[in-house]
Order: C-alpha cells, then structure tokens, then sequence
C-alpha cells in the first residue's frame, strides 16, 4: 500500500464513520465535491484534517501530506531561537 493510498483509507474511514459523504460534507462545511477533489490528490487540506480529526477520531498525520504532517509536527520556532 502507498502512503496515497493510506491516506485515502484513512479518509474513507471518515466518511463511513459520519454516515456517507453527502452527510460528511455537511458535518464538516464543505462540498462533496471538494471531498472528491481530497480523494483524487490523496490528502487534505491542514485545517480540515484538524477538523475531521476532531469531529472522527481519525489522526490529522494520516490525512495530511507527509510534508505538511512533519511541518505542523515540528516544535514551533520562538522569536529567541530565530535571533
């Protein structure tokens, strides 16, 4: 298995958990047809994996882009570390 394809599992887990995606959608406040768009490109977006993380129980990291999981991940950098 790909990690695109992990990432639409995850996903489908989601929706079968709110009861399809016409009512995951609503749940969430976006179209269905932004979903199918998650699904084809085989991540979402940061804030909706926030969203659906909290709303299914279904980790951000395995919803996200491997890039973006490792970069919200990362410890945030204080104005002291940067000067």
């Amino acid at each position: 298995m790909t990690i695109k394809s992990g990432r639409i599992i995850a996903l489908e887990t989601a929706i079968d958990r709110a009861g399809g995606i016409m009512r995951f959608s609503r749940q969430i406040g976006c179209s269905h047809q932004a979903v199918y768009a998650w699904k084809k490109r085989g991540h979402v977006p940061p804030e909706m994996a926030l969203c659906i993380e909290n709303l299914y129980s279904v980790p951000r990291e395995d919803l996200m882009s491997a890039s973006l999981a490792a970069v919200m991940a990362a410890p945030p950098i204080g104005a002291a570390d940067v000067l």
